[in-house]
């Protein structure tokens, strides 16, 4: 008999292991293994129990980083995680150690219940911080709608862990691939069927990584962002200082993300074709004097994926005609914004 054991959560891991110390364990993306005691090392497991680590610690920093991208204007950050999980906490501690290189002030918002999270959201509402990063185990995963939804009321970007929450609305995600994850449990699982011991299969990382934008919140968060340059020009303008400006190319398809450099100065980048040409239609701002242009790679993916809602979507965008892009071959629609949010309504509350 093998039990699995599948949560991102260090309390249910180790709960099996105490319960059994005969039956195998494969245990389903843990958080932390090591620094919670659950095993003596991820080379040695050790005892009844293996299985695949999340890298959960590493990649709460990677996320903040990830947010900070998104925003560059990122000043405070609240993390919403179960104060009640040891795995949790070293989540935190993580994005807390690179939080200052960033220049960003992380709060902690543990909760430890449902009720809890009421507490949470009324302290955000009563000074709203610049983004949001939710960890994810089974309490934070039954409420997150509740997350999801505050997040959008309150227009605040956040980012989560799983891409399940881009899919329900979120802002964006970045995570292990869960097919990845699974197949490595079921090579984990029929090794030891065939005569391997647990304690003797090396924990698995992860090797592929999935970062998930829901189009949708981003539009709304893109329009947001030309609402708050808007409030910082009018205060600059009283203040007799000259008005700031901003341009935004939007583009859609595959990117490379991850670390660049040597040692000493790694930097965390997004590079790939998808990126150059959303850096050509960042010029296009400058030529055309407007401050978002659209190609037609996001247009025809929202065509595609969001047939129904595509009207509502493409609300505000203007379309221009073709335009040749510096290092394309062919010419490229563009689509370019006229200065009305589709989440808006016509007297300017939201819709």
């Amino acid at each position: 008999m093998t039990r699995s054991s599948a949560r991102s959560s260090a309390g249910v891991s180790v709960s099996p292991k105490a319960a059994t110390s005969t039956i195998p364990i494969v245990v389903f993306q843990a958080g932390e293994p090591e620094e919670t005691g659950l095993v003596a090392s991820l080379a040695h497991p050790g005892g009844n129990l293996t299985g695949l680590s999340d890298m959960s610690a590493e990649l709460s920093a990677k996320r903040l980083q990830l947010l900070k991208e998104a925003v560059p204007s990122l000043k405070r950050a609240a993390m919403l995680y179960n104060a009640d999980d040891a795995g949790m906490v070293t989540r935190y501690k993580a994005a807390s150690a690179v939080a200052p290189k960033l220049g960003v002030t992380l709060e902690s918002l543990g909760v430890r219940e449902p009720d809890d999270f009421g507490n949470a959201f009324d302290k955000m509402a009563a000074d709203p911080p610049d983004g949001i990063l939710m960890v994810t185990d089974v309490l934070t995963i039954l409420n997150r709608k509740r997350v999801i939804d505050f997040a959008a009321a309150h227009k605040i970007p956040a980012i989560y862990e799983l891409a399940l929450f881009a899919k329900d609305g979120g802002l964006m995600s970045y995570g292990p691939n869960q097919n990845e994850m699974l197949n490595g449990v079921a090579d984990l699982v029929a090794r030891i069927l065939k005569g391997a011991k647990p304690g003797d299969l090396p924990f698995e990382q992860p090797t592929l990584f999935e970062f998930a934008i829901n189009r949708k919140t981003a539009d709304a968060c893109g329009c947001l962002m030309f609402e708050t340059l808007d409030e910082w020009n009018r205060e600059r303008e009283a203040a007799g200082e000259p008005r700031l400006a901003i341009g935004i190319g939007l583009n859609f398809g595959p990117a490379v993300l991850g670390d660049v450099g040597s040692e000493q100065t790694l930097s965390f980048t997004v590079i790939g074709d998808t990126v150059n040409t959303a850096s050509r239609l960042q010029g296009f701002t400058r030529i055309l004097k407007t401050p978002l242009v659209v190609g037609d790679a996001l247009i025809n993916a929202l065509r595609l994926t969001t047939p129904d809602e595509v009207a509502v979507l493409l609300g505000g965008l203007k379309e221009l005609g073709l335009y040749q892009l510096r290092g394309r071959s062919a010419p490229g629609r563009i689509w370019t914004w006229d200065g009305v949010s589709p989440f808006q309504s016509p007297a300017g509350g939201s819709a």
